[in-house]
């Protein structure tokens, strides 16, 4: 199985948008609203869970991203977007159910940015996750 690295968040490849502050603090607002009790948490973690489920629904093929494949920024942003759903999940108590999920978000989201930043990528991403 292909190990993938880190993303290093700084990539020049990413230009400007690597940090895009807008997308990351819509976020932040959607998912830890200050007024938020645990039944609303509980319930924004369990949608939430299910939009990291369907970025993951077309594996083998690809991540997912509003319908197509996703891009290395898009890969980078819900990557980034992780700890963020870790700590509503924690904050409803449901970090330990989603534990897996995250886990599997964060292999794919970090190897399918790295095969499409590839140059030399395989045809398919399951040809490239399954290089050593």
């Amino acid at each position: 199985m292909h190990s993938p690295h880190d993303p290093n968040l700084d990539d020049p490849k990413l230009g400007d948008a690597n940090l895009d502050e807008n997308v990351l603090q819509s976020l932040r607002n959607a998912l830890v609203p200050p007024e938020a009790d645990a039944a609303e948490a509980s319930r924004r973690t369990r949608e939430l869970a299910d939009r990291l489920a369907a970025s993951l629904s077309q594996l083998p093929a690809h991540v997912e991203f509003a319908g197509r494949p996703a891009t290395e920024l898009e890969c980078a942003a819900m990557l980034e977007s992780l700890p963020l759903f870790e700590q509503l999940a924690e904050a409803a108590g449901l970090r330990q159910r989603y534990t897996g999920l995250v886990a599997r978000c964060r292999l794919h989201y970090t190897a399918y940015r790295e095969y499409r930043s590839r140059d030399d990528r395989p045809e398919t991403y399951v040809e490239f996750f399954a290089e050593p």
